[in-house]
């Protein structure tokens, strides 16, 4: 029984070894990072043409163009909002124009209304 044991001791400990190594080796092949700044470093000239191969071809792309469809027959709606436009800028100076006139008004008829009321 002291056999078996010691056995499987020894076996649990051989598993944990090659569980151990296989991690390493893991970490290894997933270390990306290292192995692409490896790459460049010994293949600058390859990479350094895929990369202008790559720009040059992003550049000559054309852009993507915004479409714009145009409706015929809106010169009347133009023309009734070039209308509503003037007629709000005549309006806005009519209004400037005469506030100093409304103003005395609204004064004269709060006066004359004081003294009524004094009276």
């Amino acid at each position: 029984m002291a056999h078996e044991k010691d056995e499987l001791i020894s076996q649990l400990s051989r598993a944990r070894a090659g569980i151990s190594d296989n991690v390493a080796g893991l970490r290894h092949d997933l270390d990306f990072s290292t192995k692409l700044r490896r790459s460049f470093a010994d293949h600058k000239t390859f990479w350094l043409t895929g990369a202008a191969i790559g720009g040059l071809l992003l550049a000559k792309f054309p852009s993507r163009r915004k479409k714009i469809y145009v409706k015929t027959g809106g010169d009347k709606k133009i023309r009734e909002a070039a209308g509503a436009g003037l007629a709000a800028i005549a309006l806005k100076f009519a209004l400037s124009a005469l506030r100093p006139a409304a103003t005395s008004f609204a004064m004269k008829k709060a006066a004359e209304w004081m003294d009524n009321r004094r009276r």
